[in-house]
Order: structure tokens, then C-alpha cells, then sequence
């Protein structure tokens, strides 16, 4: 029986999906965030995930689906979404999704997207080389991923070693809770001295706990967002987004959106980057969440004066911030936008710009 997870921040939508699914012969879990949908799916490692792109906490869909991947590779996803943009689409197809479904739609078209995907050959999709594994309270291995048994290659207890202590020996178990804030040095038993590098999570509801396997020479070594993600682990020193409601930028340079995308999502900010007005314009029609949006004066062929007047009539409380490489804070203020910062900005400015 294949296992669908279900993640939907609308409790409605979420219940009916499930039921319907379970009634066409699925085993079904669902969660209501990205953070919930991980430490579910990390465990439950579905066949199919069914995810909603923006989801109210920091962890979207697609953040949800490539953690998961790390865990179980052949995860397939079907991604939710009231409007899949240009960027989302060339996104999604880097990350191997299986499809979209567009909102509004009809719960048989789930189905048949579960279906599909289910039923669709495997993709060869590159997954970073980090090793998972889920251990017990008595450090028994619950799961290897398949980078983890590759890793157990090298070790006195091969493929299948069953605990930490068959991997490590057992007066060499490394803390695990110690890993919880900060990476440990562990060496398992070997032919040749190894060392690896360790993070865990603490435990959850479930009693097991995720632990994530790295050696030194990895390219996706210690700052890696993927790893951050699984774990849940808090990068102090990275400035996170303080205020309430996501952020749409609006630049037709498909490096600058780039790079405004990961910045935005590094932040926790929850973002969106759109190409056009009408992008920006269909974006706010189906995301009540966005709060503010950033729009960059040189963009061929918008007449500004009229996406201005759409958004404000779509949403009158929303944040509107100039963006432009010269100064163009008159051009701004005459279109009624009193907020300002230079192109290309950082997260910091904008922070900045919103405070004062």
C-alpha cells in the first residue's frame, strides 16, 4: 500500500484530502505545517507527498519536499499552489516534482495526481550526500537512508548494523544530546580510523530522534540549510525576518530574482519573486499572507502607475517599497510608495527601511 503525507495549512482541506485518499486505498498522514510535515514524513517516509507551496510557518513545500528527499530519495511530490509562477515552475522542475495542482480544484484531481505519480517511473533526481538516520531511545537504528549504508560500508558492522552501539562500540557511543547544539566528532569501529561528523534533534513525540551523518570532506558540510531544515536547527548568527507576513519581489533580471529568492527564504521571510506585474497581481489575488512587496522602477513594458493602483485595490494595507539601481525616490512618491532602498539590497536594508 502506498503512503501519502498530506500537508495543508487549511484544516478543512487537509481532513477532506485525507479521506478521500484513504478511501482510494492509500495509507495517509497529514500535517498542518512545514515544520510538523518533517518531523511526520522523516519517520512516516511516504511514497507520494502532497505539499501546499506557501505554508504560514518559514518551511514551505518545496522546503518540506527536498528535506524529505534527503531522507527517503525516491519520495515523489505533488505541489499545492493558487498560482505556479514562471520561477516556481523552473524551481520545482530542478527539485524533481511530479506535478502541480492548482487551486481551486476538485478532490478527484488529487487523486488522480497521486495516482500518476505513484504509478510514474522513478526520476533521477541528485540528492546531497548526507547520511540519516532515526534511532530509538536505546540507540537502536529505526532507519538508514541510503547515504548512511553507503557510509556503513566502512565500518567493522557493515550495511546492517542495528545500533549505535554496533556502529561506535559500546563505551563510545557518542552524546547524542550533546549534538543537539553542536556538531560532535565521532569515530565508528573500523579497519582504518574514520571520523564523522554528528547533529541530532532532540527527541519527538514518536520517542526516536533524526541524526544526520556528515564526514569532513563533504561539499554539504556544516552550514548546510537542508541539514538546518531536518534538524530544526537555529542559526543565530543568520539576521531572521521580524515582522508578520511574507514578501513579494517584483524584478524582471532572473539573477537578481535568484538572489533575492534565497535570501528572502534564508530569513525565514517566507517570499515570493515575480517576473511581471500580472505575476505580482496573481500572486496577491491567491496569498493572503503577503504583507509587503518590493518593486523595482526599470522594468520594460509595466506601466507602474496602473500595477500600483491594482495592488492597493487587491490590498489596501499592503507595504509598498521602491527598488531601483539610481535614485528614484521622487518617481516613487509620486506614485504614492514612500519606502526606498537601493538595488541590490540586502535583508538588512529592508529590515531598515520597514523600521524607520
Amino acid at each position: 500500500m502506498a503512503k501519502v503525507l498530506i500537508v495543508d495549512d487549511e484544516r478543512d482541506y487537509r481532513e477532506q484530502l485525507e479521506i478521500i485518499l484513504s478511501h482510494a486505498g492509500y495509507q495517509t498522514r497529514s500535517a498542518g505545517t512545514g515544520r510538523e510535515a518533517i518531523d511526520i514524513g522523516a519517520r512516516f517516509r511516504p511514497d507520494v507527498l502532497v505539499a501546499d507551496w506557501m505554508l504560514k510557518d518559514a518551511i514551505h513545500g518545496l522546503h518540506v519536499s527536498a528535506a524529505l528527499r534527503v531522507v527517503w530519495a525516491s519520495l515523489r511530490t505533488i505541489l499545492i499552489t493558487g498560482f505556479a509562477s514562471n520561477d516556481l515552475r523552473s524551481e520545482a522542475n530542478k527539485a524533481g516534482l511530479y506535478g502541480f495542482v492548482e487551486k481551486p480544484f476538485e478532490l478527484d484531481e488529487i487523486v488522480d495526481a497521486v495516482r500518476q505519480a505513484v504509478e510514474a517511473p522513478e526520476r533521477a533526481v541528485t540528492v546531497p550526500p548526507v547520511g540519516v538516520l532515526e534511532v530509538d531511545p536505546t540507540g537502536s537504528i529505526v532507519y538508514a537512508n541510503r547515504r548512511a549504508r553507503e557510509l556503513f560500508l566502512d565500518i567493522d558492522a557493515g550495511v546492517e548494523a542495528a545500533s549505535l552501539a554496533a556502529v561506535f562500540g559500546e563505551q563510545s557511543v557518542p552524546d547524542l544530546d550533546a549534538a543537539i547544539e553542536r556538531w560532535v566528532v565521532a569515530c565508528p569501529r573500523s579497519r582504518r580510523r574514520l571520523n564523522w561528523h554528528l547533529r541530532s534533534q532532540s527527541p519527538r513525540g514518536s520517542g526516536t530522534r533524526l541524526v544526520v551523518v556528515l564526514l569532513p570532506e563533504d561539499p554539504h558540510h556544516l552550514g548546510n540549510q537542508l541539514v538546518q531544515i531536518l534538524l530544526e536547527i537555529k542559526d543565530d548568527q543568520q539576521k531572521r525576518w521580524p515582522f508578520k507576513g511574507r514578501v513579494l519581489a517584483i524584478d524582471d533580471d532572473r539573477l537578481i530574482r535568484q538572489l533575492l529568492h534565497s535570501v528572502l527564504e534564508a530569513a525565514g521571510a517566507g517570499g515570493y519573486v515575480a517576473e511581471t506585474g500580472a505575476e505580482a497581481v496573481r500572486l496577491l489575488e491567491t496569498d493572503q499572507g503577503i504583507r509587503y512587496v518590493v518593486i523595482d522602477y526599470e522594468m520594460p513594458g509595466v506601466d507602474l502607475p496602473g500595477l500600483v493602483q491594482k495592488m492597493k485595490s487587491i490590498r489596501p494595507e499592503l507595504e509598498l517599497i521602491g527598488n531601483s539601481a539610481t535614485e528614484r525616490r521622487a518617481e516613487f512618491h509620486a506614485l504614492g510608495i514612500d519606502r526606498f532602498i537601493f538595488k541590490p539590497w540586502r535583508l538588512g536594508d529592508l529590515v531598515a527601511v520597514l523600521e524607520q
